[in-house]
């Protein structure tokens, strides 16, 4: 994904702010160095953060897209081994996805 595509969360539409809200409180782990753990947690890379925007920016545009649907606010937060977590934990459901730092690697999820 290039920058200017993952920074279009600026361009979602206001319905979605939310979802742009987590997106940009999720930014500051891009200035977490290694070792931000103090147990050896490796540095989030722009390009992992990058992935991890675009997933959620097509998932909620394509909900919006589709059926007129918000998608409730994930938490978007760094992972020791380099990957990030995309976590909705509401009442009625938990989804986590994470996406690795691998970008030959497949997301994982659980629900």
């Amino acid at each position: 994904m290039s920058v200017t595509t993952a920074q279009s969360w600026e361009s979602l539409p206001p319905e979605l702010s939310p979802v742009r809200n987590a997106i940009e409180r999720s930014r500051d782990m891009l200035r977490l160095g290694e070792n931000w753990d103090t147990e050896g947690g490796v540095q989030i890379s722009e390009a992992t953060w990058f992935r991890a925007v675009g997933f959620l920016m097509r998932q909620a545009g394509r909900l919006w897209n589709q059926q007129r649907k918000v998608m409730d606010a994930p938490d978007i937060t760094p992972v020791p081994d380099g990957s990030i977590d995309i976590h909705w934990d509401y009442p009625s459901y938990e989804l986590l996805v994470n996406i690795p730092s691998d970008e030959n690697a497949m997301a994982g999820f659980l629900w």
